[in-house]
This record gives C-alpha cells, structure tokens and sequence, in this order.
C-alpha cells in the first residue's frame, strides 16, 4: 500500500498542464495581434502622402503648362531681342561706312585702286559677324508664341545674307575692271598728258600713242572676259566703252603723229577728253543709281522694314 501511495505521487497534473499551455497560447495570441495592430497601415498618413503627391503633381503640371512656357517665352524674347539689336546694327554699320560709298566719286587714282579691298574687306568682316549671330539664334528654343518672330528673324538673315552678297559681287567687280585696265594703261595715259602739255619729240609720241593703243586693246580683251550681274551691266558697259574709245583715239594720234598731222592732234585730244568727263558723269549717275535703286538696294530697303517688324512683334508677345 506505501509502494501505490508514492508512485501516483509521482505521476503530472494533467489538469495544471493543460491551464498552463492554454494561458501561454493566449498570450502568444495577443502579442501577435498587438504586432499586427502595430505594423497596421495608418490610414491617415496614407491619406496626407497621397494628398501631398496629389498636389505636388499638380503644381508640376501648371509649371510646365503655365509658368514654364513663360519662362522660355521670356528667355526667347530676350535672347531674341539682343541678337536682332546686334544684326540692326551690323547692318547699319555697313550701310553707313561701306555701301552708300559706292555713290561718292573717289578723289584720286590710288583711292579708286584700294577702294574695292576696302569693300571686300569690310563685306568679309560683317559677313562672319552675322553668321555668328545666325550660328547662336538657331541654338534657343522657340517657344510657340515666337514662330511669328522666327520666321521673320530667319528671313532678316536670308535677305542680309543677299543683299551682302549683291555687295560683294558689285565690289568685286569695280576690282575685276581696275584688273583688267592694269596700271600700267593708267600710267601711260599720265605720262603722255604730262608730255603733250610739256611738249616732245614726235617719235617719242609716236611710240607711246602706239602703246597706249595696244595696251587698251588688251583691256578690252581682258574686259569681255568678265560676266557681270545685270546690276552691274551699264558700269561694265561704260567701262568698257571708254577702253574701246581710248583704243580708236590713240590709234589715230599714233597715225597723226606719225604722218605729221600734227593740226589733228588737238582735235582729238579734246574729242577724248569730253568722251572721258562723259563717262565719269555717267559712271558717277549709275553709282548713285545702285545705291539707291539696285536689287541689293532693294535687299537693304527690305531689311530694314523687317528687323523694325521684328522688333515690334518682340516687345508686344
């Protein structure tokens, strides 16, 4: 009967076990509930961070629908404004110290020689300035409210670039007529007016009447090599009638000094000299004529009127 009493002793209480297990489960239960309570979303803050995403997607859309165009609205105008200010003046600039020269009668034979360089020169120089500016126009963005201006500004570039090559081409041409005259024509003609005033042996003007024939000869076949623009075909045309009546005259003194007509000579020197202030008064009407009425004049006329367009249209978008 002891040996029963001490191994029942021994055996677990199954009932206290049992509670045991069941309080720990439970309270394993709530801890995890009271994580998942705590790892739970806050709808509230969900709320304020899509709200903030919300708004802040809106003010990106306005800025870049509204303020942004405005923006380059506002960079395009000034940009725009500093280039077609800088293109006026280049423009001005030539016109003033370059083309309306071409009207004014030079004032000895060197400055006739140099001018057309001078020309050429300062067409070059101007020519690279506005490609600059044309280079750094094409680098802005053109807003939408500015297709207007740009269509007018890249047409102020063409018609500069026009009116400067019409320039160029009628500088080039007074170069290509000093070429074909050649200096030592001119020179001969100096010489012998110095000795026909001073007087001289008849052989000695025999000689040089002959080479002033010959040399004007050359000139003109030197002349008809050239192609000039229709701009430039009454100064050619002059040109080169004045060569061809140099030619005709000293082949006749060449004869008259020659067969000692020496009654003759006065004749034909004054008929050369009225044929030669003839020509200077045309060649001076036709320069003024292509400053004023030529097609690169008519360039510059247009120019003008539409870098003042461009300007206007700037400060009223």
């Amino acid at each position: 009967m002891v040996r029963n009493s001490t191994n029942n002793s021994s055996l677990p209480d199954i009932s206290q076990t049992s509670q045991v297990n069941v309080g720990q489960a439970k309270t394993e239960l709530s801890n995890i509930q009271n994580v998942i309570q705590e790892n739970k979303p806050n709808r509230k803050l969900l709320f304020g961070i899509f709200s903030f995403t919300t708004i802040l997607a809106c003010l990106c859309l306005i800025y870049f629908l509204l303020i942004w165009p405005n923006v380059l609205l506002k960079e395009y105008i000034g940009a725009t404004s500093l280039i077609t200010n800088e293109l006026s003046s280049e423009i001005s600039q030539i016109e003033s110290s370059g083309f309306i020269n071409l009207g004014i009668t030079v004032k000895s034979r060197e400055e006739g020689l140099k001018s057309p360089d001078a020309h050429l020169e300062k067409i070059k120089f101007t020519k690279n300035t506005i490609s600059a500016l044309q280079y750094n126009y094409k680098q802005i963005k053109v807003p939408d409210k500015g297709k207007d201006v740009d269509l007018k500004l890249t047409k102020c570039f063409l018609i500069a670039f026009s009116f400067l090559d019409k320039y160029q081409n009628r500088a080039q041409m007074n170069k290509d007529i000093n070429r074909a005259f050649g200096t030592t024509f001119l020179d001969e003609q100096e010489s012998f007016a110095t000795n026909y005033y001073r007087g001289g042996d008849r052989v000695n003007f025999i000689i040089q009447s002959q080479k002033i024939a010959d040399l004007a000869s050359d000139a003109v076949h030197r002349m008809k090599l050239l192609n000039p623009l229709v701009d430039n075909k009454n100064l050619y045309n002059l040109q080169l009638q004045h060569l061809e009546d140099m030619e005709t005259t000293f082949t006749r003194l060449e004869e008259i000094y020659r067969t000692s007509r020496l009654e003759s000579i006065d004749n034909e020197i004054n008929s050369i000299t009225q044929k030669t202030d003839e020509t200077n008064n045309r060649l001076s009407t036709d320069a003024q004529n292509y400053v004023n009425n030529s097609l690169a004049a008519q360039n510059l006329s247009k120019l003008k009127t539409l870098l003042k367009e461009v300007k206007t249209d700037l400060s009223s978008i």
